[in-house]
């Protein structure tokens, strides 16, 4: 197996290609001009990772590659179901079909991943707060919540990637590691703070 640094580093380089060449309504969005703002966001998130899912998500990229696929235009095209009905309506007969195995681990997934993120929420208010909302309930086309984000990210997995991930979010919640408060640590290392407290207390103005 590859080093996780390399495996990351392969990841993002890929993701970054397919995230500059997703088109939206109106042309490129300005987040699509900032590479090193999508470096530590997505650095962060695959740190964390273990390496089978690393490696299984690697192969998805790859694989997309060479179908000519893009799996960030996918993973919106999918939040759209949340975010925009409407136009989600419209392009629904495109997308790859999900599975009712995918669904259910897809679901699974997600709904760890907003337990982790209302815990996180909790203990670090202000540092949550200037992130995304939390609950799909609070979608709209401007506004795409971690939930709609995360289900939308886990429906363009492949399955392997996907049940290597229900393996690695199992064994955190065993160990009572929270992956949310993982990411977010790893981000404001990278963006120079010293520890989540520190980010805390600058995201409060203190």
């Amino acid at each position: 197996m590859k080093d996780t640094k390399m495996l990351c580093g392969e990841i993002v380089d890929i993701e970054w290609e397919m995230f500059y060449a997703t088109q939206n309504i109106g042309g490129q969005a300005s987040c699509q001009q900032n590479r090193g703002r999508f470096e530590i966001m997505r650095h962060a998130q695959f740190e964390n990772w273990d390496g089978e899912s690393l490696e299984n998500y690697l192969a998805d990229l790859k694989s997309a590659l060479a179908r000519g696929d893009n799996l960030v235009t996918l993973k919106y095209a999918y939040m759209m179901a949340s975010t925009d009905p409407e136009g989600y309506a419209r392009i629904a007969h495109m997308l790859p079909e999900i599975s009712a195995e995918k669904r259910e681990i897809v679901e699974r997934l997600t709904a760890r991943t907003v337990e982790w993120c209302e815990s996180f929420a909790s203990e670090y208010p202000a540092v949550s707060g200037r992130g995304r909302s939390i609950r799909s309930s609070e979608d709209n086309m401007f506004n795409t919540s971690v939930e709609t984000y995360s289900r939308g990210e886990f429906s363009s997995y492949g399955m392997d990637t996907l049940r290597s991930l229900v393996r690695h979010y199992e064994m955190l919640a065993a160990e009572g590691k929270n992956l949310h408060k993982m990411v977010a640590a790893s981000e404001m290392r990278m963006l120079g703070y010293e520890s989540m407290d520190a980010a805390e207390a600058a995201a409060r103005g203190h």
